[in-house]
């Protein structure tokens, strides 16, 4: 009951903006549905009864689905008995620590309603849909919108109307259904450890967390909990009231150049923030700080123990901190780096 409880609340939060979105109904027309149950409990929808090997669709919990999760017929049927689905949640804030709210030219944003320190927990809450990213969708059922009407079909109307709700980026024809879907995924994961095999990756789309706006300095870090199934927002730096609360959506030591082409390439708009702002004369210099912080990261990542290699040096660590510092990415605090 707990554990309900606590995706409820998120789907509330979520409610408050999306009242005024178009009602889920009619998602999918009789005549599209490919789908066939294959069982109720677990409850899982085949995608297409036209070829064997279709996605199938898994919803939690049985009885009033508010999650999805579109995967392969072994995989979906696996994650169904695992232990998290009847494991209480923890309770969220009685008293949360922002708001949803219209920003000019930014769609929906979470805006600070207090101070919030560097560290906090800000939110959680487990994805509405979640899926591999490529998934296996019929050629005839992707653009249309189709298959992914047909995965939201059966979710509890809160739960659909938390995901209607959420901004569409994506132009048309590309419809509506994937393109909230598209515009709105974070990383997710299946298994304790990141895979790195891009055929490995997966996405979740969140009511809430999902309204979080990408800055090229955020203030904010998404983080995807594997234990408990649900994606956290925590301060990277103090937050003030009355400050927008910001993730990113990408690699952030990618020169602008880079980054500008990839959030127009997936996500369909250009990056304004006050980083992609700065002057043509100083934008060398932003740009190679990042590209510093990135060897340092690239070489780090590639070892085995957390010793640094050889050939890395104090301070080099402290020339690519002092860089993320002057970038926006970290702050120094009376205790060290936050």
């Amino acid at each position: 009951m707990e554990t309900l409880t606590h995706s409820l609340r998120s789907l509330v939060v979520a409610e408050e903006i999306s009242n005024n979105q178009p009602e889920a109904r009619n998602m999918l027309a009789e005549n599209d549905n490919t789908t066939n149950v294959i069982s109720t409990n677990p409850y899982i929808v085949a995608s297409d009864t036209r070829y064997p090997g279709a996605s199938c669709f898994l919803y939690i919990p049985a009885e009033s689905p508010n999650m999805v999760f579109v995967d392969s017929y072994h995989v979906v049927r696996a994650i169904a008995e695992w232990p998290v689905w009847r494991t209480p949640a923890l309770p969220l804030p009685h008293h949360l620590s922002f708001r949803l709210e219209e920003i000019p030219g930014r769609g929906v944003g979470m805006i600070a309603t207090r101070s919030i320190s560097a560290g906090e927990l800000i939110f959680r809450e487990r994805p509405v849909y979640a899926a591999r990213r490529e998934v296996n969708c019929a050629a005839d059922q992707n653009d249309n919108g189709i298959f992914y009407r047909a995965a939201i079909h059966r979710l509890s109307q809160q739960a659909r109307r938390s995901i209607l709700g959420l901004q569409n980026a994506f132009p048309p024809p590309f419809d509506v259904v994937p393109g909230i879907l598209n515009t709105n995924c974070l990383e997710i994961r299946i298994t304790e450890k990141p895979d790195p095999k891009p055929s490995e990756s997966f996405v979740g789309c969140f009511p809430v967390i999902s309204r979080a706006n990408h800055d090229c300095a955020p203030v904010a870090n998404y983080f995807f909990n594997f234990g408990t199934f649900e994606g956290e927002l925590r301060a990277m730096n103090d937050i003030a009231g009355g400050e927008e609360i910001t993730i990113t959506y990408m690699d952030l030591c990618l020169p602008k150049a880079e980054r500008q082409a990839y959030l127009s390439r997936t996500r369909y708009f250009t990056c304004g923030c006050a980083t992609c702002s700065t002057p043509a004369a100083e934008l060398g210099q932003s740009d190679a700080r990042r590209a510093q912080i990135g060897r340092l990261i690239e070489r780090l990542d590639t070892l085995d123990t957390p010793h640094l290699p050889e050939r890395s040096s104090l301070d080099e660590l402290e020339r690519a901190l002092a860089a993320a510092e002057e970038e926006g990415l970290v702050k120094e605090g009376p205790s060290g780096y936050l």
